[in-house]
Parts: structure tokens; C-alpha cells; sequence
């Protein structure tokens, strides 16, 4: 029987794993869907808000996310 895993659970593994490895929190949670058998396209039923924060501050320090806002054209 596979083990049940909690928005919880998956949240704190991510963040000790990415601070016993010094990795990132993107590199831990590949990681970890990977040895859990969760595809890629079904992980956000298993990220909490606060892992989701942390992600996405991650994404936006190192770059990865498309910025919403367009400046205005001065000409």
C-alpha cells in the first residue's frame, strides 16, 4: 500500500531536504515527486500555501517566472 503523503508532509520534506542538501526548493521538490511516483502535472494537489510561497519567491530571485506587468514604451 503506497504511503499517504500530506500537503504538510510534502512541504516540510522539501524544505529539509533543500537545507541538508543545499539545494533548491525546486531541485528538492523534483526530487522528492520523483521518488514518490507523483507526475509533475499532478503535484499542485500536494503543495501547501506556504510551500507555494516559498516557491515562487525561489522562481521569481532566480528568474523563471514571466513578469505580469509590462512597462510602458516611453516612445
Amino acid at each position: 500500500m503506497a504511503e499517504i503523503i500530506t500537503k504538510d508532509d510534502l512541504a516540510v520534506m522539501v524544505i529539509q531536504r533543500s537545507k541538508n542538501e543545499s539545494i533548491t526548493c525546486l531541485e528538492a521538490m523534483t526530487d522528492i515527486i520523483g521518488e514518490l511516483g507523483i507526475e509533475p502535472e499532478d503535484v499542485k494537489a500536494y503543495i501547501s500555501e506556504s510551500l507555494r510561497v516559498k516557491l515562487e519567491a525561489e522562481a521569481n530571485r532566480l528568474n523563471l517566472l514571466v513578469n505580469k506587468r509590462k512597462t510602458k514604451r516611453l516612445f
